[in-house]
């Protein structure tokens, strides 16, 4: 069995029962020093306090069964802005926030996030990239987004 599916196998109860999911799990440093890496998410957002709970199961459990042989470092954390939203149920939590949107056609869109239903998003385009003072809001199948990000604004 894979690690990250070790993982997963490890922190699952934890999850159900703190309403988690995982996003992403990553390996990242040297084959002497790795970085475990799992990114945690909730429909109703993440505190720290989950974080550390299943950082210290899973950390006691890698320990226990000797999963990694050398030294690591496990990070237990949520995405972040600079991640992409990976799994549909990830927009509904950014309504009203502004999204640049990737299409796997390799076209995109930066607008508000006004709707997420039925396997779609829906998104008002930025009217300073616009040249129209039309607002006409764009229907996204999510299984055309290749990567979305939340993009902060520091006005």
């Amino acid at each position: 069995m894979e690690i990250k599916e070790k993982i997963v196998e490890i922190i699952a109860p934890l999850l159900e029962e703190h309403n988690l999911f995982v996003v992403d799990i990553s390996m990242k440093g040297s084959k002497m020093m790795p970085r475990v890496i799992v990114l945690l998410d909730s429909d109703e957002g993440i505190q720290i306090d989950q974080c550390a709970i299943v950082s210290r199961k899973l950390g006691a459990e890698l320990e226990a069964q000797e999963l990694i042989a050398t030294k690591y470092t496990l990070e237990v954390s949520s995405p972040g802005v600079d991640f992409p939203l990976v799994f549909f149920r990830q927009y509904a939590r950014q309504l009203n926030r502004t999204l640049l949107v990737k299409y796997k056609d390799g076209e995109s869109i930066t607008g508000q996030l006004t709707a997420v239903e039925n396997q779609s998003i829906t998104i008002i385009e930025d009217k300073k990239r616009k040249k129209t003072e039309a607002i006409i809001p764009v229907e996204i199948p999510f299984d055309s987004i290749k990567e979305s990000y939340v993009q902060i604004s520091f006005k």
